[in-house]
């Protein structure tokens, strides 16, 4: 009966960590994808800077 009851706080507690690092998992991923997002947008703009840069460069 003892063993019994371990082995279900053992698995609960294991189940809460198991959500818990999903959660943390998602909100890395999202994370990493607003960052991704945001050197898209940043490119693009270093890309339109190099290339005005460049039309005057040879004009």
């Amino acid at each position: 009966m003892h063993s019994h009851t371990n082995t279900y706080s053992y698995s609960y507690s294991y189940e809460k960590m198991h959500v818990f690092g999903l959660a943390l998992t998602q909100r890395c991923i999202c994370g990493l994808h607003k960052k991704m997002q945001m050197r898209k947008k940043n490119q693009k703009t270093e890309n339109k800077n190099w290339r005005v840069a460049n039309k005057t460069t040879t004009k």
